[in-house]
């Protein structure tokens, strides 16, 4: 148990300092972006899409509350299903205002978000396959906590494909 605990703090602490400099590259950056760069049209059109993520997230948790009340069994822990499906929300936010034009700032730099995303992207797969090789994804025939990880992966890796299709799409309406 020692060397596992140990293992642990080490990587918590690698964890930690890479979230620091992560913080510490991306500042600079951010800070010269602006806080306030979205106009009106974008600010209703994430005002609908939280709206409507929003409403998502409880009938997806009336949905679940049924489910438990029948006792039914299901291949989640209660707490990685009840964050696995806020994530649904989230990327269905994401998406709608990537296809309104909304999600980024009119003076964001996509390459930069792009490369955030990618970094995260490849964290949050380091930690999946930590988890895996742990042993501690599933436990009793159930995905724990740890299966979280993937899902914020996948997320992501859905946001940026958004991004690349509707720049794509930018590039073909331009060209016309």
């Amino acid at each position: 148990m020692e060397g596992k605990s140990n293992a642990y703090l080490l990587g918590l602490a690698a964890g930690i300092a890479v979230g620091l400099l992560a913080w510490f590259l991306f500042r600079g950056k951010l800070r010269h972006q602006g806080k306030g760069d979205a106009d009106e049209r974008q600010l209703l059109v994430r005002g609908k899409a939280y709206q409507i993520g929003f409403f998502l997230y409880m009938a997806e948790l009336a949905v679940l509350m049924f489910l438990e009340g029948l006792k039914l069994w299901v291949p989640f822990t209660s707490g990685a299903l009840y964050v696995l499906t806020l994530l649904i929300p989230i990327g269905f936010y994401a998406v709608y205002c990537v296809f309104h034009d909304a999600y980024l700032g009119i003076h964001a730099k996509w390459k930069n978000f792009l490369a955030l995303g990618l970094f995260l992207c490849l964290i949050e797969g380091m930690s999946t396959v930590g988890s895996i090789r742990s042993g501690e994804m599933v436990v009793n025939g159930q995905l724990t906590g740890k299966c979280i990880s993937p899902g914020i992966a996948v997320l992501w890796l859905v946001i940026l494909a958004a991004l690349m299709i509707r720049r794509g799409q930018n590039a073909r309406e331009d060209q016309e």
